[in-house]
């Protein structure tokens, strides 16, 4: 994924289902058991 999509992803908590719906451009390569999780991943900036 782009650094926009990125950041898109990670400022809002979704699920990966959710995540793979609104970001059709993001693609899990190789073990899917590992990659996808990050799909929920969350992060704040303070």
């Amino acid at each position: 994924m782009d650094a926009d999509t990125a950041w898109r992803l990670v400022t809002k908590r979704r699920t990966p289902d959710e995540a793979r719906r609104l970001f059709p451009d993001i693609r899990v390569e190789g073990d899917e058991r590992l990659g996808t999780p990050v799909l929920g991943t969350v992060s704040v900036m303070a």
